[in-house]
Parts: structure tokens; sequence; C-alpha cells
């Protein structure tokens, strides 16, 4: 299992939570049409995508049917 780590700007070390961003690269799917299907803001979306707030449940699912994946692989496990 892969878990990236980066460092937030007052030096807490916060763990990825979600692989959103990684999907969307894989599927050639652009931030752009996320923000449309989801019906959420660009920077709420932009906030998903570099994990400094996570997704509501039924956002996940909708990114699920966007995406064409299964809800387990945009979620990172904490075990």
């Amino acid at each position: 299992m892969f878990i990236s780590i980066m460092i937030s700007f007052d030096d807490e070390i916060i763990l990825d939570m979600n692989r959103i961003r990684p999907v969307l690269d894989r599927e050639n799917i652009q931030q752009t049409l996320l923000v449309e299907q989801l019906n959420e803001s660009y920077e709420m979306v932009n906030k998903y995508l570099h994990n400094r707030q996570q997704p509501r449940f039924e956002v996940l699912i909708d990114n699920t049917e966007i995406s064409d994946m299964e809800i387990d692989k945009l979620i990172v496990s904490n075990k």
C-alpha cells in the first residue's frame, strides 16, 4: 500500500486520506469535469484533490460514478 505524506505550512504532518487525484490522472479526467459533475466549486474540488479537506461520502459515491471506480479505490486505508 502506498501512503504519501505532505508537510503543511505549520509543519504538521498530514497523511493523504483520499486517492481522487491519482484516479483523475490515471483516467485522464480533468478537474473542471469533476467540478461540473459533482456540482461543487472549483476551490472545493481542489481541496479534495490536495487532501486539504475530505469529501462527504456522497461526493465519493458521485466520483465513483464519474470515474467508474469502486469507492474503496478512492480512500486510503488506515491499516
